[in-house]
């Protein structure tokens, strides 16, 4: 490919399953203890501040928009903005909304690849492709279990990383 060319973005999707993922890890993960928290913080104002009861929702309030926005909006967007392709090559993922970024991993630097299935993914039949370097990992989550497990090989596979014993 000639270097003044821009690469297509990858080709391959989600599968949908992961916005509900996304959607239940946002609650649990992020916005139910924070909702605790401005709820317990509203109380104490209410008390030592001689706040109204409506101002003393005020911090309940914003956590509840910052939840609608996190589990209603963001999960369904961050699922249109990832991509992945696997080719002899490399591994090729794009994701991101506000800053988009693309991981080019060669095969020649890949030292393993795994799959993981975490007890969300599993109840909804997903998992997700880790792929190991010197550097780090980088993963491609979202995928049907079969189809990861084809993906896990396939990567192994063309990364050579099956060693004789």
């Amino acid at each position: 490919m000639d270097a003044r060319q821009a690469r297509p973005a990858p080709a391959h999707s989600l599968d949908p399953k992961i916005i509900r993922l996304w959607r239940l890890n946002a609650l649990l993960w992020g916005v139910a203890p924070l909702a605790a928290m401005a709820a317990f913080a509203g109380f104490l104002l209410s008390r030592l501040a001689d706040w109204t009861p409506l101002q003393a929702a005020l911090p309940l309030i914003v956590v509840l928009v910052v939840t609608l926005t996190l589990v209603v909006l963001v999960p369904p967007a961050s699922y249109r903005s990832w991509r992945w392709n696997i080719d002899d090559d490399e591994v090729d993922t794009m994701s991101g909304l506000f800053t988009v970024t693309r991981r080019l991993v060669p095969m020649a630097r890949i030292q393993h690849v795994d799959t993981t299935r975490d007890v969300f993914e599993r109840s909804l039949q997903l998992a997700t492709v880790v792929i190991y370097t010197a550097a780090g990992s980088s993963s491609i989550p979202g995928l049907p279990v079969r189809r990861a497990e084809e993906i896990r090989d396939q990567i192994a596979t063309l990364a050579n990383t099956y060693e004789d014993v």
